[in-house]
């Protein structure tokens, strides 16, 4: 069952969305400034948000004292999932609308963050998710 997208997780996984986000841009930033592609400065702006997303995630929006391999597991495949609708943003945007870099990051990044809080909500956390609204 889908709860309430507005809850008090929802409004934590902004701000850790924020701090991921953040590095992200640095990240993504950066490796354009050293003229990476824009998939491959995707990727790893995606991979450090995701390590920085795991930890943040599991122990403030989630409250979760340990994170168990199972959890890690569909936290991880959650994460790949809006990865890869991420990445289908941003080729269509990029390919087929021909937005610009920045307007294409910042619009699949914003696919990427509502598709990764409603199945981590969920499906990974959905045991105690109800402890934390």
């Amino acid at each position: 069952m889908m709860t309430n997208i507005f809850s008090r997780s929802f409004f934590i996984y902004i701000f850790v969305g924020l701090a991921n986000t953040t590095l992200t841009v640095i990240i993504v930033s950066t490796l354009y400034y050293f003229n990476y592609s824009d998939e491959l400065a995707n990727f790893f702006g995606i991979l450090g948000g995701i390590i920085q997303s795991i930890i943040l995630n599991t122990k403030y929006t989630f409250q979760e004292k340990t994170l168990s391999l199972q959890k890690s597991i569909f936290f991880i495949l959650v994460l790949m999932i809006s990865y890869l609708i991420n990445l289908f943003i941003l080729k269509i945007c990029l390919h087929i609308f021909h937005l610009s870099s920045l307007t294409s990051q910042t619009l699949s990044l914003i696919f990427y963050f509502i598709s990764s809080y409603l199945l981590l909500k969920n499906f990974v956390f959905k045991e105690n998710i109800n402890q934390v609204e």
